[in-house]
C-alpha cells in the first residue's frame, strides 16, 4: 500500500485469519476485494488513464492479449484435467451479468470485458473438436500426415459427436448460471 506522501506500508495478515477459498468461490469477493471506482475528497474519480504513443499502445495491447490468452488457456486445460472446478464454467446469463456490471463502470471497462470475451471465444473455437475450427485443423493435419482425407461418413460421425458435446457443455454452463443466480 502506498500513502499520499509516497511511503509504502506493508500489511501482514496471518493465513488462518483469511477466509477459506475453494475453487467454486470468487477469491477476490471472498477477500472483500471488489472493483469500485475510487473518489477523492472533491468527489472526483481517482481512476487514472494510461496514455501511450501508438507503438507503445500496440506493445501494451499485445502483452495484455498474451496474458489473457495464457490465463484462458490455463483455465480450459484445468477444466479438462479436473484441476479447475466445472462450477467456474459460465454461460450466457453470467456473461450478460458481467457485461452489465462492467458497463456500469464506463465504456473502457466494458470494452476490456468484450476483448476478454472475444479472446476466450477465439481460443475456445481452436479446441480440436469437430464442429469447431480446431476440429477442422485436426482434419487438415490428418490429411497432411496421412496423405488422404477422412471419409465423409467418419467426418459426419465426428461432427455429430462434436455437436452433442458442445450442446451438453452449453446446457451445463446454463445450469451453472441458474444455480449461481437462483440458489436453492
Amino acid at each position: 500500500m502506498e500513502s499520499e506522501t509516497g511511503e509504502k506500508h506493508i500489511v501482514q495478515v496471518r493465513a488462518e485469519s483469511l477466509p477459506r477459498l475453494t475453487p467454486d468461490t470468487d477469491p477476490f469477493a471472498r477477500l472483500g476485494i471488489l472493483p469500485m471506482p475510487g473518489k477523492n475528497a472533491q468527489g472526483e474519480s481517482t481512476w487514472f488513464e494510461l496514455q501511450l504513443d501508438p507503438i507503445d499502445a500496440l506493445i501494451y495491447a499485445g502483452e495484455r492479449v498474451w496474458l489473457i490468452t495464457k490465463v484462458s488457456t490455463r483455465m480450459m486445460v484445468g477444466l479438462i484435467t479436473g484441476s479447475t472446478s466445472l462450477k467456474q464454467l459460465s454461460g450466457p446469463i453470467s456473461i450478460a451479468d458481467m457485461a452489465g456490471k462492467s458497463a456500469q463502470f464506463g465504456w473502457q471497462p466494458f470494452l476490456s470485458f468484450l476483448a476478454l470475451l472475444s479472446i476466450s471465444i477465439g481460443l475456445l473455437n481452436l479446441v480440436p473438436l469437430p464442429m469447431l475450427d480446431g476440429g477442422q485443423l485436426l482434419y487438415d493435419a490428418w490429411e497432411m500426415v496421412s496423405g488422404k482425407r477422412l471419409s465423409i461418413e467418419l467426418q459426419g460421425i465426428f461432427q455429430k459427436f462434436g455437436f452433442i458435446l458442445i450442446i451438453a457443455l452449453t446446457i451445463f454452463a446454463v445450469f451453472n448460471d441458474l444455480q449461481r443466480f437462483f440458489p436453492s
